[in-house]
């Protein structure tokens, strides 16, 4: 982007075109932001009792038509009480008009208590504490994740994958001390129903984006191998570095 030089009309000083205050339907105004923004200060200082005027007649308004029931009126999750829709902060996205399930007065309330040392510290004991007790919620949110990272599709459950660890041993290797985990059968495809499998962590980590049908291969000497005992205390940290 080219940038050219322009003179504010009001500190008479030359800047660049990307300094000026810019106009909603574009172009600017020959205004500086510097001085825009002092002229804004001192309309708020001389207007300040009839803009004041103006915000409490709008209440008015809006309380007497929810008095009448003309209004929409929405429950904050909150506090729990009644009010007109003014008293929720607008969200506009993909063209679509929401409101926020807390109120002006509720919303900072919140973000200052989320936004403590101590909520955070609760939070990640709790989710840790979560993802320890309820497993198929952890593989879950991790599959969700990744596969929305990589844009790629999703259609598994908590209750489907609930059902796979109702075995809790390792399709491949056949064991039951491991760390159970899904693998999929085509790495290109995301976690679906007809494309996971139950794997540990081991045999997971080690088939990288190995084809499926030569990790088959792969996998009948990993299971002999731990018939024999010979997979005994062996674990896996990273996965297999890819050529």
């Amino acid at each position: 982007m080219i940038y050219t030089l322009l003179k504010c009309r009001i500190c008479k000083k030359k800047k660049l075109s990307n300094f000026f205050w810019v106009k909603p339907k574009g172009g600017n105004i020959g205004i500086c932001g510097t001085c825009k923004q002092k002229y804004n200060h001192e309309w708020y200082r001389k207007n300040k009792h009839k803009h004041l005027i103006d915000v409490k007649r709008n209440n008015l308004k809006y309380y007497e038509e929810s008095l009448s029931g003309r209004a929409d009126v929405k429950i904050c999750k909150r506090c729990g009480h009644k009010k007109t829709l003014f008293s929720f902060k607008q969200i506009n996205s993909d063209g679509s008009i929401g409101y926020r399930s807390r109120c002006k007065q509720c919303k900072p309330k919140e973000d200052a208590f989320s936004q403590s040392p101590y909520y955070r510290k609760y939070l990640q004991k709790h989710i840790k504490t979560k993802r320890r007790t309820n497993r198929s919620w952890a593989i879950f949110c991790d599959s969700r994740n990744s596969d929305k990272k990589h844009a790629r599709k999703n259609n598994l459950t908590v209750e489907f994958i609930k059902g796979l660890l109702d075995k809790v041993y390792c399709t491949y290797c056949g064991t039951k001390d491991a760390k159970i985990s899904l693998d999929r059968k085509n790495n290109k495809l995301g976690h679906l129903k007809n494309n996971v499998i139950l794997a540990c962590l081991n045999c997971n980590l080690t088939r990288g984006n190995m084809p499926y049908k030569a990790w088959l291969l792969v996998a009948k000497a990993l299971r002999t191998a731990n018939n024999l005992g010979l997979l005994t205390g062996w674990l896996r940290t990273k996965r297999a570095a890819v050529v």
